[in-house]
C-alpha cells in the first residue's frame, strides 16, 4: 500500500493471496477493477483494510457545484488517506483560512435566481469556495473538516469534530457519534452504542479512543441516545448525520453532561 519492500512478509504474501484475496474477489464476481468512495469521509483504517484484501478502492471529492468531481484517486498511485489529484482542468488552491478553493470549467455560474446565495460562494476571480477545511500534499489534496463544524473549545483549542467522531466509530462498540464542545473546556459526545453493545463496551470503546487523541481533543463525558435515523431526520438520504439536527434533538443532553 506504501510501495515499501515486504521483506520476510514477502514469503507469505502470495500464499495469502491464493488462500484469501482469491476468494474476495470471487466474491466482488471475479473482475472488480475498482471501488469509487466518495459523499463522506472514508476513515483511513476501513480504506487500508480494503486495499490489505485486494480490493481496490480509490477515495474521491466533489460537489454538486463543481461538475461534481474534484479531485479522485489515480489507479496505481493510491494514497487512501487523501481525496488525490484534482482532475485535469481542476484548479484547487488553499485559502489562508485552510479552506479549500476550487475553479475550472466544472464550475457552476451560479444558483438559479439566488445571486446573494451565488456571491458568498463564488468570488470575483472565479473561484468556489466549498467551505470545506484541506491542504494539498505533494500534488494530493487531503480534507480535514467542514470550515463551519470546526469547532473552538474556551480554550482556544481549534477540534476537528468529524477526527474525534471517525476514531470514537472506529471501535466496533460505537454505531454512531456526534461531539459538542464549541466554546466549552472540554469535548462531550452522544453516543449511539452498536447492537448488542452495553454501556460498559462503549466506556471501553471511549477509553481506547482518547488514547489515540490529543489531549484537547479527548471526550471527558459522554451520553447514549437513540439512532440517528432518517425516519427522525437526524440522518440525510444519503447516510449523512445532520450535525446541527443532532445538537438541537438532544440539547438538553449535551446540556447535562458539562453540569
Amino acid at each position: 500500500m506504501r510501495g515499501e519492500p515486504l521483506g520476510w512478509l514477502g514469503l507469505i504474501d502470495p500464499l495469502l493471496d491464493r488462500l484469501v484475496r482469491r476468494k474476495v474477489r470471487a466474491r466482488f464476481g471475479g473482475h472488480l477493477k475498482g471501488i469509487m468512495s466518495g459523499g463522506a469521509r472514508l476513515d483511513p483504517e476501513v480504506g487500508r483494510f480494503f486495499l490489505a484484501l485486494g480490493v481496490p478502492i480509490f477515495q474521491g471529492y466533489g460537489q454538486t457545484e463543481a461538475g461534481p468531481v474534484i479531485s479522485a484517486n489515480p489507479p496505481g498511485a493510491i494514497r487512501i488517506e487523501t481525496v488525490g489529484k484534482p482532475l485535469p482542468g481542476v484548479e484547487v488552491k488553499i485559502a489562508a483560512d485552510g479552506e479549500i478553493l476550487v475553479r475550472g470549467d466544472l464550475v457552476m455560474q451560479g444558483y438559479w435566481n439566488n445571486p446573494e446565495a451565488t456571491a458568498a460562494v463564488l468570488d470575483a476571480e472565479g473561484w468556489l469556495h466549498t467551505g470545506d477545511i484541506g491542504r494539498l500534499d505533494d500534488g494530493y489534496l487531503i480534507i480535514t473538516d467542514r470550515k463551519k463544524d470546526f469547532l473552538k473549545t474556551s480554550a482556544g483549542e481549534m477540534v476537528s469534530p468529524a477526527r474525534v467522531e471517525g476514531v470514537l466509530m472506529r471501535d466496533p462498540a460505537i454505531a454512531q457519534a456526534v461531539v459538542a464542545g464549541d466554546g466549552q473546556p472540554h469535548l462531550v459526545a452522544l453516543i449511539v452504542p452498536a447492537e448488542g453493545a452495553d454501556e460498559a463496551a462503549v466506556a471501553l470503546a471511549v477509553e481506547a479512543a482518547n488514547k489515540q487523541l490529543a489531549v484537547h481533543e479527548r471526550v471527558r463525558r459522554w451520553k447514549i441516545v437513540p439512532p440517528f435515523t432518517i425516519d427522525n431526520q437526524l440522518l440525510t438520504p444519503t447516510q449523512k448525520v445532520r450535525r446541527a439536527a443532532v445538537l438541537a434533538e438532544h440539547a438538553e443532553a449535551v446540556a447535562s453532561l458539562y453540569r
